[in-house]
């Protein structure tokens, strides 16, 4: 499990962080002897490291390259040196020599990328990396750097747009995470997230929200999103509304919500997702009295979400307020089991979950709260990879089941 794990997380946040430079930054580029090399899945940087493709360096230096899907092997041969990477793994096989890596070699769009210093480590190739113009050099053995020509000038800075409409599709798995967002004209635009793709929801009834990982969006979300590098998300804003109030009766078909206090809502024909009393149903299970909390697109007013509850009448009608965290701190490098603590005043338990940015759930929990509004867990999750970004999230539930606005606190791994 563990395996399947990380090499979903590492195939998608590389996937994404490949073609997701800013403005300021641009795209890696690769000289082999002087000589450009371009890739369909461009080089990618995770923290201070760069990565790049094995094969197409490899190739360029004169080695055969066999991938093993079974076993998720990189075998890489060049004369009498035999290179064996396994996906994942934070070492490789060179001939009988042991070689760590300093992050594990990922899976971007079908392509093996591994850390740079590999190269030189597996080929005895020398390799220079330029920050500054964001440039990899490589000089394959007896080569001289210095007969080398000069790299061009950096390319212009990729164009960007803005897109915005409905989201209409989240994926959260496999190597290319993403949303499918349709404007009014019903035009899809499939925007490629990453770990640097800013990501926040909005509460457009309360204005509360904040920073937030992949799979806390939803269907029925109305985004606003940067787009660079054709597909690649820059950053992502998502907004919706909530309505409160007691089921009166299903209209309309059974298309249209009806409040017992005469509004009416009508029902989106795609996308909607009905939970009643914490589990997942359908629309014929909802019945009159049921306290409905409705989540509605803010541009159409479409209904994409529906909390039932059944609750008597001593219970509490209204949704408690966002707990307030005290640990961890935003920014905090944090490790297994990790320390959550806060207040949640009107609530008796609290939902507490930690997910890697991209959108894989890494930990759920529920913490009670004390007479004095104060809650505590300690947390284990699943551990990813050093300097990973983790969103963990805070949700207060009072006596009657009704759940407040999330609160958020981004950390990353120790």
């Amino acid at each position: 499990m563990r395996h399947v794990l990380i090499f979903l997380v590492v195939g998608t946040l590389a996937a994404a962080l490949a073609p997701a430079p800013t403005h300021a930054q641009g795209t890696v580029r690769v000289f082999v002897d002087g000589q450009m090399v371009r890739f369909d899945q461009p080089p990618i940087v995770v923290g201070a490291r760069v990565l790049v493709p094995l094969r197409g360096i490899f190739e360029r230096l004169g080695a055969t390259v066999e991938w093993e899907a079974a076993t998720q092997t990189v075998i890489a041969i060049h004369g009498s040196t035999v290179v064996e990477l396994v996906i994942g793994q934070r070492s490789a096989r060179v001939n009988d020599r042991i070689v760590p890596l300093d992050v594990p070699a990922m899976v971007v769009r079908g392509r093996t990328l591994v850390p740079l210093r590999f190269v030189s480590e597996a080929m005895g190739a020398e390799v220079q990396y330029q920050e500054a113009t964001r440039t990899v050099l490589i000089f394959s053995p007896g080569t001289s750097p210095g007969a080398q020509p000069p790299p061009p000038a950096p390319p212009p800075a990729p164009s960007a747009r803005t897109i915005n409409g409905l989201l209409v599709q989240v994926r959260t798995g496999g190597s290319n995470p993403s949303i499918l967002v349709e404007n009014g004209d019903a035009v899809r635009t499939r925007a490629f997230i990453t770990p640097e793709t800013a990501i926040t929801r909005v509460n457009l009834t309360t204005n509360r929200g904040g920073s937030v990982s992949l799979n806390a969006l939803r269907v029925g979300d109305q985004i606003e999103a940067r787009l660079v590098n054709t597909d690649q998300a820059e950053r992502i804003r998502a907004t919706y509304k909530i309505v409160l109030g007691r089921l009166d009766a299903i209209a309309g078909g059974g298309r249209t919500i009806v409040l017992t206090n005469g509004q009416a809502y009508r029902i989106a024909e795609n996308g909607i997702e009905v939970i009643i009393d914490g589990k997942a149903s359908t629309l014929p299970n909802l019945k009159a009295g049921m306290f409905l909390t409705l989540r509605l697109n803010p541009e159409n007013n479409l209904v994409y979400g529906i909390d039932a509850e059944t609750i008597g009448a001593q219970q509490p009608t209204t949704r408690p307020v966002p707990p307030v965290l005290t640990e961890p701190d935003a920014g905090e490098a944090i490790a297994s089991p990790v320390e959550v603590e806060g207040t949640a005043a009107g609530a008796t338990k609290v939902r507490i979950t930690i997910d890697a940015m991209l959108g894989v759930r890494l930990a759920s929990v529920e913490a009670n709260v004390d007479a004095n509004g104060r809650f505590s867990a300690n947390v284990s999750y699943q551990a990813l990879f050093p300097g990973w970004q983790y969103v963990v999230t805070v949700i207060a539930i009072n006596s009657a089941g009704l759940e407040s606005d999330p609160s958020t606190v981004t950390v990353r791994q120790r």
